[in-house]
């Protein structure tokens, strides 16, 4: 199917917006699913995604339009530039750490702890809130303190998590 379309390419994808706004991406290329970037002759180019891939080994065909006779060849330039800059990428030890507490974080496990963490927050503020005493000395002067710090725990604990 052929379509008009506008290309972005970012750090990571190749995105497509077509249709009445072209703000909006509708369909995207991971770089690290394109196995070959590929000339069609004039101002046909094309990407080929592996078998394993969200396009499950779809070829895109792009046709250049435009001021530049050569937007076809810079197009076909640039994806490689960046597919090789993304690869490279994905070996440094900050991105490989990034992906697996990305990979941590995300997990069923750690997901509901978090909301462990949230509920006993909740549950804390409630406590608080209701025997909090207003002035020492009184029937529940001793929950001072601890609330105190479990409510310092939960905003350090929080606080982490935006890290």
């Amino acid at each position: 199917t052929h379509f008009p379309c506008k290309l972005v390419l970012t750090d990571d994808a190749v995105c497509c917006a077509r249709g009445g706004d072209g703000r909006t991406m509708t369909d995207f290329i991971p770089l690290n699913e394109v196995t070959q970037v590929i000339s069609l002759g004039d101002d046909l180019w094309g990407l080929e995604t592996s078998k394993e891939g969200v396009n499950e080994g779809l070829t895109f065909t792009f046709r250049s339009v435009g001021d530049y006779s050569d937007s076809a060849t810079q197009w076909m330039v640039d994806v490689e530039q960046q597919r090789l800059s993304y690869e490279a990428r994905q070996t440094l030890l900050w991105t490989v750490l990034q992906r697996k507490i990305r990979d941590v974080y995300t997990s069923p496990e750690a997901q509901m702890f978090i909301s462990v963490l949230i509920l006993g927050n909740f549950l804390i503020v409630l406590i608080d809130s209701q025997y909090r005493p207003d002035t020492p000395g009184t029937e529940f002067g001793f929950m001072s303190a601890p609330l105190y710090v479990m409510d310092a725990f939960f905003i350090f604990i929080f606080a982490v998590e935006l890290l």
